[in-house]
């Protein structure tokens, strides 16, 4: 499906480039520590697009809603609820304030069923 042919064919250029950059060729084979130096973005679409990030590491850049004692700590509180807007839950991986370098997923579970436990029923005072 995708393009790009030109005269020589696939195998024979991937081959070239393994014989010109061997070093790099084998420390794509060590999958250990990879989450910590890559993003892996996913897009479907029927349009003919294309996405252009500009990013540069900055040390005031922390990202995500975090958890804080108070609106200068972080983002949400304990309940899941951002300060300073009250009604307003996260529930996500995005409360989870630094990277663990394990798979996040039952931990994102635990944090959302903690912060759905947290939020008031219907009729109950905020």
């Amino acid at each position: 499906m995708a393009g790009g042919g030109g005269s020589i064919p696939r195998v024979i250029r991937y081959l070239g480039n393994i014989a010109r950059h061997p070093w790099q060729f084998l420390k794509l084979l060590w999958p250990l520590g990879k989450a910590a130096s890559m993003s892996v973005l996913l897009v479907m679409q029927t349009d003919k697009n294309h996405l252009k990030l500009g990013y540069k590491k900055r040390w005031w850049r922390l990202g995500g809603c975090c958890m804080g004692d108070s609106a200068q700590t972080g983002v949400v509180s304990d309940k899941g609820e951002l300060f300073n807007y009250p009604g307003l839950y996260v529930a996500d991986g995005s409360v989870v304030s630094a990277n663990l370098g394990v798979n996040l997923s039952l931990t994102i579970t635990a944090l959302s069923e903690h912060i759905m436990s947290k939020i008031p029923t219907k009729g109950d005072a905020l």
